[in-house]
């Protein structure tokens, strides 16, 4: 005799059958497919997140010794720190 496993879908639980609901009837988003996928919308907000957080880092590592840099004027450095600042800045 086998035995059958089954995996439990979204539509076999009271907050399933509101999410079928809502996607049917009332939202543009498929929330039938979040909830399908929860694991991998769950790592891609993780890795969103672990970049916000490196990003904000090496920004506020990278800013304090730029800013010194371009408030003393020195020739060498001001033209550079001037081109990254006008690239990032205007990078959306």
């Amino acid at each position: 005799m086998a035995t059958e496993t089954t995996a439990t879908t979204a539509t076999e639980t009271p907050i399933g059958d509101w999410l079928v609901l809502v996607s049917e009837n009332y939202s543009p988003l498929d929330f039938m497919l979040v909830a399908d996928h929860f694991e991998k919308f769950l790592w891609g907000v993780t890795i969103t997140l672990e970049l916000t957080f490196l990003a904000l880092v090496l920004g506020g590592i990278l800013c304090i010794p730029l800013a010194i840099a371009r408030a003393y004027k020195h020739p060498v450095f001001n033209g550079p720190i001037w081109v990254f600042t006008y690239c990032f800045r205007g990078t959306p």
